[in-house]
């Protein structure tokens, strides 16, 4: 009956502390429109930044709805693990500024949001300076 209950908190135990390892760290694949019309690529790999961005994304208010436009987005972005054998699906941000006070999100390109100049600041923030 002792083995018995060995086996059971050993194997509670391995099941938990795998469990806690699946914290696997973020990064921001940023890539920004540049003059010439192609895409420059670089990456945020501060967790405080990533979790800054990645909140105040869950933080809007999402449109389901297709929207079309007429040129490229000024900045497309991702979460990626840094951890290359972890599995993903990354969901892909489109950014279009659209004046001086608002920047268009497109998620997917199958929802959208429009952020005011204060939201735009905190968002951009981030990924510009980088």
């Amino acid at each position: 009956m002792l083995k018995i209950k060995w086996v059971y908190s050993m194997l509670f135990l391995i099941l938990f502390m795998s469990g806690c390892s699946n914290n696997e760290e973020l990064k921001i694949v940023v890539e920004k429109l540049a003059d010439n019309g192609e895409y420059k690529q670089t990456e945020i790999a501060d967790q405080n930044q990533v979790l800054k961005i990645k909140d105040l994304l869950n933080e809007y208010d999402w449109k389901n709805e297709k929207i079309e436009h007429n040129r490229k987005a000024d900045y497309i972005f991702n979460f990626s693990y840094t951890n290359p054998s972890v599995e993903e699906k990354p969901i892909t941000y489109y950014v279009w500024l659209i004046d001086n006070d608002t920047i268009q999100i497109s998620r997917e390109k199958t929802e959208y949001v429009f952020l005011n100049k204060n939201e735009s600041q905190e968002l951009l923030e981030v990924l510009i300076k980088n």
